[in-house]
């Protein structure tokens, strides 16, 4: 797995032949939901059934909300 940014977003990249989210094979993109923080869904890339050329794409939701338990993000209010 790796971190980088993309369109300005953070994003967490896995699978593909290197793990790391590098090839050319078919893309899977996840978006977390209302208050959840950028990674909690990056495990799910060890446990799907898919062809081992297959890249995963987390990205972080651009607003950080004030929920007072940890990170919490949202696409939109």
């Amino acid at each position: 797995m790796r971190e980088t940014t993309i369109g300005g977003l953070q994003v967490r990249m896995a699978g593909g032949r290197s793990r790391t989210g590098d090839g050319d094979g078919p893309v899977v993109i996840l978006l977390h939901g209302f208050g959840a923080p950028g990674d909690d869904l990056v495990p799910l890339w060890r446990v799907l059934d898919v062809p081992e050329e297959t890249r995963f794409i987390f990205p972080a939701a651009p607003l950080l909300l004030d929920a007072g338990f940890g990170e919490s993000r949202a696409w939109w209010m």
